[in-house]
């Protein structure tokens, strides 16, 4: 689905696309945070080498928390909507499981705030 402007604030916003504009297929995800960014690498599972498959990075997308926030709202509505008109998606677990549970992130995000600071600390000093 695609329109030629936005809405923004009730006023339709003109929508152009930048020369530049590429499309991608991408059949896998990578996520990485900062305490300011959340990038997202798409990539793609292919044939790198005859007869070898391995991952190709297509291309990173680093947005803030908040709009991260956002989309992930925006794209669960809209797999909802999908499913509601052409019927549910089933995908088996272990294809979705992510590698790390929510605790296991947090203490790696913890980890990486404390060092943060710590670093902050030692440049301060100098």
């Amino acid at each position: 689905m695609s329109t030629n402007s936005t809405e923004s604030q009730g006023n339709a916003v003109p929508r152009i696309r930048d020369p530049g504009f590429q499309e991608f297929y991408a059949n896998q995800l990578l996520i990485n945070m900062s305490p300011f960014d959340i990038a997202l690498t798409f990539q793609k599972v292919t044939e790198i080498v005859p007869g070898q498959q391995g991952v190709v990075d297509l291309v990173n997308i680093s947005i803030s928390p908040q709009q991260f926030k956002a989309m992930s709202k925006l794209i669960t509505n809209t797999i909802e909507a999908y499913e509601e008109n052409y019927g549910r998606l089933t995908i088996p677990d272990q294809e979705i499981e992510p590698k790390l549970s929510k605790n296991e992130l947090s203490k790696l995000i913890s980890e990486s705030l404390t060092k943060s600071r710590e670093t902050g600390k030692k440049i301060k000093q100098k």
